[in-house]
């Protein structure tokens, strides 16, 4: 097992107009001019956490990548996040108690 390491999420627009996210371990400006450059592609796995259909899409589209170059004007939005720390859990249910009539 890999130690936790700290993992950059990356929002980006597609060719297509449609929201793109990947998480990297390496980001920084690129040698190119007006691109940002995301190195050491990591997906989750299925077993990790649910699967959102566009989380797959990108994992079948970078998946033999080590490196892949953004347009700074097609970036959406850049977080770190902490790979030691657990995801939230969200409920899909509503928890308040229903009354029967």
């Amino acid at each position: 097992m890999t130690p936790y390491k700290d993992l950059f999420k990356i929002i980006f627009t597609d060719e297509d107009d449609k929201p793109v996210t990947v998480h990297a371990a390496e980001v920084a400006p690129s040698s190119l001019l007006g691109f940002i450059e995301a190195a050491e592609l990591t997906f989750p796995e299925p077993s990790d956490i649910i699967i959102a259909p566009a989380d797959d899409r990108a994992r079948s589209l970078f998946k033999d990548v080590k490196r892949i170059y953004i347009p700074i004007n097609r970036i959406i939005r850049v977080d770190e996040l902490s790979a030691d720390k657990k995801a939230p859990v969200i409920s899909l249910v509503n928890q308040e108690k229903q009354t029967d009539i």
